[in-house]
Parts: C-alpha cells; sequence; structure tokens
C-alpha cells in the first residue's frame, strides 16, 4: 500500500508539518500531525450560536473568590429543580418516525430551565468581532483545595502550602546524571527545525507526480487551501444537512470530513492541503491497527441536523473478507437544538453539588445514550467492538460520553471512548509509549487563582509508578523552563498540571497557565512550531495531558479549542477535563491512569481502567490517605484530607476526562 500524505502550514509561518496517513503494520508511522482538505470544496456556513454559556461554571480571572458562599447558586436558577424521569421500563426502540419518549416515562426536560438557542438561521457574525454572548460576567471561583465547588467544607486558604517530600525534585546537576541522561546543548535552529519555503499550489490542471516505489513516499500533491478567514465563504447549513442525508454513504463521509476540517481551519487559522479519506481507507487503517493493538474500533460520525441526528459508523473488514464495513443510522425527530438543549442540562445536573449523593442525572444520560449509542448498540455488540472513537458535529463535543447510561450501566462499563474532530485531522499511527520519557510539570499556587495543593503529590507520583523523566513545580514551572527542557530533549509525555480554559471567541481568549504567566493558543501554537511538533524532522509529542481544563458549554468555538488542539500544537494525543474536577478525584485518576498506561499501552483502555476504579470505589480518601486500586497509598495535604469520606463513584468526578486525538 502506498502512503498518501496530509499536510498544514499556518498562517503567517512557512513551517509545514508532514504527515503519513496510511498505517503499515510492518512499519509503524511515527509522522506528526495530520489536516485535510478535500478535493471539492463545499459552501459552509459560519456556525451558529447554540447556546448561551452555562452561567454554574464562572471563568476564574473574572471573578472574586467569596469565601463561605456557593458560587454555583448564585444568579437566575442555574440547575435543574425537576430532573427528567428515567426510563425504568427498560429502553424501548424508538417508533419508525424516530425517537419521540412518552410524555410520562420518556425525557421531557422541564421548559424554560436550560438554555435556548438564538434566533436567526442565516450566517453569523465573525467570532471575536462582535459583542461576546452573555454569561462571561464576574461569577466566583471554584474554592481552594479542589478544581471545582462543592465537594464538602472547606478550610481557610493556605496559599504556598507544599507537602514536604512529595513534590518533585530539581534535576540533578550534569555531574550527577548519568551520561545518558545529561543534556546537551540544543542544535542550531536550522539543524533542528528546517522550515523549508512553501510554494504556491499548482492549478488545478497539473498532473499528478509519477507513481513512486512502495517504500519511497510520494509528495503530496498541494491544493489551493480554503480561506481561514471567518466569513470568507457563503454559508448554508441546509444544503449541507441535505446532502448528508440525501447522499451515497461514501459521499456523506467524505462531505462530514470535509465540513470538519473547514471547521477547524477556519477557528485554529492553519492552511489545511490533502485529500479526504473515504471510508474504505478508514476500514482498512481500523483493520491494520487491529493487527497491531488486538483492539477492536468503531469509528463513528454523529451529524446534528435540523429535524434528526444522521450516524455512520465505519469498522475494520471482517475476518477473512476485504470488504469495507459501513453503516448508516438516521434518528428523525431528534433536532439540533433539542440535541444541544439535552447536553447542556445533562451537564447541569452531572455539576449540582447539592445532588451528588443522587441519580438524577440518569434520565438524560439515558436519552442521550437512546440517541446516539442505541441504534448502534446490535451491530457493536455483534462486531465484539471494544473502543468507540466519536467524530462529533458542532454543539456536540462536550458531552461527558462515559456517562451515557443503557439503564443498566455506563458507557463506559462496555466500551472505551474518544473523541476527535475528524479522522483525517488525526495521527492514528500506534508507538507504545511505555519507554518514553516524561515532562510533568505544574503549580499549586498561583496569583488570583484557586490554589492546587494536590500538584506537588500528582506530579511527584508519576515518577514513583515508575516513569522517567523530569518533574518541575511552582517557581519552576515557567515559560521559559518549559521551553528550555522541551528543547533539550524528547519528551514523549508532557504532563501540566495547571489551570487551563478553552473560551469563546478567537485564539487568545483561551489559555494554558504557568507560573505567573498565561500562554494563549495562539502562542501555543507559535511554541509549538518553534519546538519542532509539527515538523516530521522530530519523532511527535504523544500524549499532552492538561489534568485541570475545563470548556464553555454550548460555545462552537471553545469546543473547537478543546477538540482542536491535537491539531493545533501537533501533539497526536490530549487528555484533558470538560469541567474542573476536585483535587482529590483528579489526582487518584491520573495516578491510576499512569499505572494503566505502563501495564496496557492504549491510552483510551488506560482511561477507561482509571475511571471505572474511581466508579466502583477503588479510589477513596481515608485516614488521611487516598488509596487507589493498585491498593497503594498516598500521603495527602491537610487541605485534602478533608474529602474523606466522598463518594468518587458519582460521574461528576471521573466522567468530565476525554482523550481527544489519537486513542491508541
Amino acid at each position: 500500500m502506498k502512503p498518501g500524505f496530509f499536510w498544514w502550514r499556518a498562517i503567517g509561518s512557512s513551517a509545514i508539518a508532514l504527515l503519513l496517513f496510511y498505517i503499515t503494520p510492518a512499519r509503524p508511522q511515527t509522522g506528526n500531525q495530520s489536516d485535510i482538505t478535500g478535493p471539492t470544496p463545499i459552501e459552509i456556513p459560519e456556525p451558529e450560536e447554540l447556546l448561551a454559556p452555562e452561567e454554574e461554571e464562572p471563568l476564574l480571572e473574572d471573578n472574586p473568590l467569596l469565601e463561605g458562599e456557593d458560587p454555583f447558586l448564585e444568579g437566575e436558577a442555574p440547575f435543574l429543580e425537576e430532573p427528567p424521569p428515567l426510563l425504568e421500563e427498560g429502553l424501548q426502540p424508538p417508533p419508525e418516525e424516530g425517537l419521540q419518549p412518552p410524555p410520562e416515562e420518556g425525557l421531557q426536560p422541564p421548559p424554560g430551565d436550560g438554555p435556548q438557542p438564538p434566533p436567526g438561521d442565516g450566517p453569523q457574525p465573525p467570532p471575536g468581532d462582535g459583542p461576546q454572548p452573555p454569561g462571561d460576567g464576574p461569577q466566583p471561583p471554584p474554592q481552594e483545595g479542589q478544581r471545582p465547588p462543592g465537594d464538602g467544607p472547606q478550610p481557610p486558604p493556605q496559599e504556598g502550602q507544599r507537602p514536604p517530600g512529595d513534590g518533585p525534585q530539581p534535576p540533578p546537576q550534569e555531574s550527577q546524571r548519568p551520561p545518558e541522561e545529561q543534556r546537551q546543548p540544543p542544535p542550531p535552529r536550522d539543524e533542528r527545525r528546517p522550515e523549508p519555503q512553501l510554494e504556491p499550489p499548482p492549478p488545478a490542471e497539473q498532473p499528478p507526480p509519477p507513481q513512486q516505489s512502495e517504500n519511497q513516499p510520494r509528495e503530496a500533491q498541494k491544493q489551493e487551501p480554503v480561506s481561514h478567514q471567518p466569513g470568507g465563504r457563503e454559508v448554508d447549513r441546509p444544503a449541507y444537512e441535505a446532502q448528508i442525508q440525501q447522499a451515497d454513504i461514501g459521499v456523506a463521509v467524505q462531505t462530514v470530513e470535509e465540513f470538519q476540517a473547514v471547521e477547524f481551519q477556519d477557528y485554529l487559522e492553519v492552511d489545511l492541503y490533502g485529500n479526504v479519506p473515504s471510508y474504505e481507507e478508514i476500514s482498512r487503517t481500523l483493520g491494520d491497527l487491529e493487527q497491531m493493538t488486538a483492539q477492536k474500533t468503531a469509528f463513528i460520525y454523529v451529524a446534528a441536523q435540523t429535524e434528526g441526528l444522521e450516524i455512520l459508523m465505519v469498522t475494520a473488514p471482517s475476518e477473512g473478507d476485504s470488504t469495507a464495513a459501513i453503516e448508516r443510522y438516521s434518528m428523525s425527530g431528534v433536532s439540533r437544538d433539542r440535541a444541544v438543549e439535552t447536553i447542556a442540562d445533562f451537564r447541569k445536573e452531572l455539576f449540582n453539588p447539592k445532588r451528588r449523593s443522587t441519580r438524577n442525572y440518569l434520565g438524560y444520560a439515558q436519552q442521550l445514550y437512546q440517541w446516539i449509542v442505541a441504534p448502534l448498540a446490535a451491530d457493536l455488540a455483534a462486531k465484539n467492538i471494544e473502543n468507540l472513537v466519536f467524530s462529533m458535529d458542532s454543539g456536540l463535543r462536550t458531552i461527558p460520553l462515559a456517562a451515557l447510561h443503557d439503564g443498566e450501566q455506563f458507557l463506559i462499563e462496555k466500551y472505551a471512548v474518544a473523541l476527535v474532530p475528524s479522522f483525517g485531522l488525526t495521527d492514528v499511527s500506534y508507538v507504545d509509549i511505555r519507554n518514553t520519557p516524561v515532562l510533568a510539570m505544574g503549580s499549586e499556587k498561583f496569583n488570583g487563582l484557586p490554589a492546587l495543593p494536590a500538584v506537588p503529590l500528582e506530579v511527584s507520583s508519576i515518577f514513583q509508578i515508575p516513569w522517567f523523566g523530569e518533574g518541575f513545580i511552582n517557581e519552576q514551572f515557567t515559560l521559559d523552563n518549559f521551553r528550555l527542557q522541551a528543547a533539550t530533549r524528547h519528551f514523549g509525555v508532557i504532563h501540566l498540571a495547571t489551570h487551563a480554559e478553552f473560551k469563546p471567541g478567537k485564539l487568545e481568549n483561551s489559555y494554558i497557565q504557568f507560573f505567573q504567566k498565561k500562554l494563549n493558543l495562539r502562542q501555543f501554537r507559535e511554541l509549538a512550531q518553534e519546538l519542532g511538533w509539527t515538523s516530521v524532522e522530530n519523532p511527535p509529542i504523544e500524549l499532552l495531558v492538561l489534568s485541570a481544563c475545563r470548556t464553555a458549554v454550548g460555545e462552537e468555538q471553545a469546543e473547537l479549542g478543546f477538540a482542536g488542539l491535537a491539531v493545533l500544537s501537533g501533539v497526536k494525543s490530549v487528555l484533558g477535563s470538560l469541567w474542573y474536577v476536585s483535587d482529590a478525584a483528579t489526582l487518584g485518576l491520573m495516578s491510576e491512569f499512569y499505572h494503566h498506561l505502563r501495564e496496557t499501552p492504549i491510552k483510551v483502555q488506560a482511561l477507561r481502567e482509571s475511571q471505572l476504579a474511581l466508579l466502583r470505589g477503588k479510589v477513596e480518601v481515608k485516614d488521611g490517605l487516598l488509596y487507589l486500586s493498585t491498593g497503594e497509598t498516598l500521603a495527602l495535604p491537610p487541605e485534602l484530607a478533608q474529602f474523606e469520606g466522598i463518594d468518587f463513584s458519582h460521574p461528576y468526578y471521573w466522567s468530565a476526562f476525554t482523550l481527544v486525538g489519537n486513542w491508541n
């Protein structure tokens, strides 16, 4: 099989990233991020503003800390008073005209409680140029010692407190470090990160390059990029939806891939080149991955239409059969607005601190399962699928998929779950990362942001599992030190235990917090290019972990920032949280994750095992210690010892963590 190429160039830069798209089982690929556009451009509308931001998830830096008050109970009734009823009689198949639960037994979200989409079907103005949507006003931040509030009584803030012996120590001096660990001065920039100049795309009439041998990659045919400027295209969402519904299934897959590529291109401001993958290519690639990892994966597109959901599922060819496997499911009667509103209400219910001891969220969890997973259930079981990888339409990317419920168990109890921007925008190559060095950095204290007292223990515990690498906390967690470490040694895993926000509007609005400085997404993209993460001259970053991030709900631009971070930076996978979770629960899940990643080097399966450990009560705080499923214990700082008795089985504590990008 001849490898195909997909590559991208950031706007205003000559840095080019090149990726082998197909995989050859005998020669695993190590190329970096791939970005694509298809051979036939389509008219794409500007994303509509579907939902106002949730008021119960305040943006930290804009709000004062109100001691003694629960910021999630401020404002105009941010939580639902009457959650939907459970589907007590079992999940019923949808009627022929689409899924319409009975008025008394099915899910009927209370009218007026969920955010309503704005009126108007026409194109919306470009993001970031007009007034920002409501909900960004002052809101109080989470209390100290936990990433969100509402987990029990809080001790007085103890800024700067650091448990003795728990945090990582500065790296050894050059004289103390083994010879293979000694740092070498960074090579000149022109030797590490060559930056070839981009030639103008050839005209459409230019013939394709000549075929080459199987062992030699052929140069990707350059295609004229779609304009990255917001509003650069006329919008016709109804025509796009009609094409998905009426087109041949193969055309539908490529239409969705093209649309996703243009969405991320417009927001991330990168020029995309290459060809959209066909479902036959996707199916063969999944088959190659299955041979390497022994994992059966279903790749699932969910397109939210005006009058229903269109779902496309691609799997590997059956054993002994080379025919590509693809299925199509249509859920009429489930409007885009209804789906988005239900997701927002589901997240509100999970987030409500007054209901952490209840199962009131199950009505929403079951309804979303009925819409998204139930139509596929029989085929998934017949194919013995283990991993579900979702490429979601705008407005759907912040679903805590692991917490969907079939009436008997959570989705995570049956499958490992991951999210991708699209198949063509994901480097799906497999690498066993157990011998990969880790760069772990973070801070427990910040100016103007809540403290994260578990961070020293979170960082140091990674190297006790053991992984090898370097750890830096607090004053050592500077942008300059991060640049130095990443430039002088290749780290396959980068773990940042710090605040991160994905907000609506421009790239500059979203950020990752270093010790005394915010790095916005535009700066992060530039840093990734400087460090060579987007260049095939260097091995890729296999995994970036952001253990304390969150994404604004119902904001398509915020979703694009979260789901597109791997595309933006050139890393293969990003593990982050949709909302802030308590420090104790985050410490437990991250410790479990690195343990399971050592035993089962499949990222999505390691995350599943970690989530199951919390769900099944195998992670708990008792007598000032954090007990893990492995039998190990971690001595907690005083700020976290007060979490004793908290039940981490509630999905608030584990379902926010989402793997985006390469799931292998």
